[in-house]
């Protein structure tokens, strides 16, 4: 829009250059007075549309994230009252998996409502990721096809599920808490009815009207004063093409934003928004949220130390730094004897079960009972033939004292080398990884 005005611009100056004409001044005067109320009158217009244009975008992508946390908020009240059940696990467990694949289908069916885009058959265009939906009934996905109301329909659907459930047992936590799941889904629902209103409601077509016929005019008027107060064609092209293309730029930015649920590049990624609700739903049933974790210490201790003035205060960094060094210090310090052993006049033994032990490391190891710290009496079967390694019988605790070091060896287990007495032991372990981190949880010795 704002090429020709310039191209027009550069022929007038042309035109006046090789023909030349002659202008009254009192009439020029008065134009130049007209052009420059227009070109005010016009930014007003402009401006006003376009901070209204934002307020919209703006409002409407702060009402979408609401939605999405009260969807979010209802599920993790919803999930954390089935703890409170003492009905089989198997039941709540159920519940919880179609809860949340009901609120992953609700979120992808408000995003389309709200995206407006029509397919080939003039439906909302419903591409949005669903959580794991060949695990779903069939006639979810039938009965919904030709339904006008697919959101209101599947939000009947979740609230009959917790009724149901409460019937069940599953939902039995006190009705003054309950209470709040359904707030959260009633919030959600309305926050999607007060978003609908931008994707629903155009700008007056007046005031736009209004708009492009002045945005015309001003177009076609700058290349005719730039020509009359400039004598250099760069002068003319300059400022005819920045003064259009700033007011045009300004109009259609402002109608992009408008409506912030379409699918151009300008409105909101409402696909991301609903992938990013579903891996939340999904965390929400990971062992991880599940349990709850506890305190380190005592509650006297913990009470004691948070009431003391040199209370630790360092942040989440910090304390992943201090425990990935704490870590790294205990895997690779070699150790002659355990802390446990310096302490006493006799060996201690104390159980190796979950000890980060690596390589090619010296380690002081202990197997005996945890309660005494003692050496046990008696032999305790504590594997079978599989975990204590390749051709070697079940294996009793053994125990052992002394700096160990520890290397692979080919019989199904590790070879261990007693610096100690002299001579080579082997004994065999089952282990797991915890962040490429060997954790010792049976301890076997082949003597």
């Amino acid at each position: 829009m704002a090429v020709v005005p310039t191209l027009f611009g550069v022929l007038l100056h042309t035109v006046n250059e090789h023909f030349g004409w002659e202008h009254d001044s009192g009439v020029f005067e008065m134009t130049d007075t007209m052009y420059g109320s227009l070109t005010s009158f016009v930014g007003i217009l402009i401006v006003f549309r376009m901070s209204q244009a934002f307020s919209r975008f703006w409002e409407g992508s702060t009402l979408v994230h609401h939605l999405v946390a009260d969807w979010y908020d209802a599920s993790s009240t919803v999930i954390a009252f089935c703890r409170y059940s003492s009905v089989d696990d198997d039941l709540k467990r159920t519940f919880q998996q179609q809860f949340v694949r009901y609120m992953s289908l609700l979120n992808a069916l408000i995003l389309a409502d709200l995206e407006g885009h029509p397919d080939e058959n003039g439906a909302n265009a419903l591409n949005f990721e669903l959580l794991d939906p060949d695990s779903m009934s069939d006639r979810v996905f039938i009965e919904l096809q030709c339904d006008e109301g697919r959101s209101e329909t599947v939000f009947q659907w979740i609230q009959n599920l917790v009724v149901d459930n409460i019937k069940t047992g599953v939902l039995n936590i006190p009705p003054p808490l309950l209470t709040r799941t359904f707030q959260e889904l009633g919030k959600g629902m309305l926050h999607h009815r007060d978003a609908l209103k931008y994707a629903d409601t155009p700008y007056p077509f007046a005031y736009l009207a209004c708009t492009q016929v002045l945005l015309c005019v001003h177009s076609a008027m700058t290349p005719i004063m730039t020509s009359i107060w400039l004598n250099s064609y760069a002068g003319i092209t300059v400022f005819t093409f920045v003064t259009t293309f700033l007011f045009w730029n300004l109009h259609f930015t402002a109608g992009e934003l408008e409506n912030p649920f379409g699918i151009d590049a300008t409105d909101l990624d409402l696909q991301s928004m609903q992938h990013s609700m579903n891996e939340s739903l999904v965390r929400l049933l990971t062992p991880k949220t599940q349990s709850t974790p506890c305190l380190s210490l005592s509650s006297e201790l913990a009470e004691a130390r948070l009431m003391e003035d040199s209370r630790s205060s360092n942040s989440f960094t910090k304390m992943l730094t201090k425990l990935k060094h704490a870590a790294s210090d205990q895997r690779r310090k070699p150790q002659s004897e355990c802390d446990a052993c310096v302490d006493l006049e006799e060996p201690s033994y104390i159980t190796v079960e979950d000890i980060a032990m690596d390589l090619d490391q010296v380690h002081c190891v202990c197997v005996a009972d945890e309660d005494t710290h003692t050496k046990p009496e008696s032999p305790v079967d504590r594997g079978s033939r599989e975990s204590c390694g390749a051709g070697v019988d079940p294996c009793p605790a053994v125990v052992a004292k002394g700096p160990l070091k520890l290397t692979r060896d080919d019989r199904g287990g590790k070879d261990r080398s007693d610096d100690v007495t002299g001579g080579a032991r082997y004994f065999f372990i089952r282990e797991h990884r915890e962040d490429s981190i060997p954790i010792m949880e049976d301890i076997y010795f082949r003597v």
